[in-house]
């Protein structure tokens, strides 16, 4: 089963673009796959909530809304070896999928994120068009 961690930029797209992510994420999948959000992840949104205003903050609140409703889990990061080094979600995501490449997608909209993880042949879920998703 494909692990799918799904990054704080990603999560605001159906706030800023009205799109659904989890709807695209079936269409574009044909395997079985499990939603993952990172504990610092969700501490990135709900600080969003807390201090920003408009539109971000809208995205934001839809973004909690979206991890309940669809029973999105939440990975504790707080034990995995890759934290050791890092606290920034970028690169705590490129350790747990560069551990495990064949496993796990990674769905963001951050260009650097996506670079990196190519070159160690990890695919990535992005928003193309503002209107769809595709696997890159």
């Amino acid at each position: 089963m494909k692990q799918i961690f799904l990054d704080t930029n990603f999560l605001l797209l159906p706030g800023q673009y009205a799109l659904n992510i989890i709807d695209e994420i079936e269409r574009i999948l044909h395997e079985k796959y499990l939603l993952l959000v990172l504990d610092e992840t969700m501490t990135e949104i709900k600080k969003i909530v807390e201090e920003q205003k408009g539109l971000h903050k809208t995205a934001a609140r839809l973004a909690l809304e979206i991890i309940k409703k669809n029973g999105i889990q939440i990975k504790d990061t707080s034990l995995l070896q890759e934290r050791k080094n890092t606290h920034h979600v970028d690169d705590l995501l490129f350790a747990i999928a560069h551990a495990q490449p064949f496993h796990t997608m990674i769905a963001t909209q951050d260009k650097q994120l996506r670079e990196r993880l190519k070159k160690r042949g990890v695919p990535c879920i992005v928003m193309k068009g503002k209107t769809h998703l595709e696997i890159m």
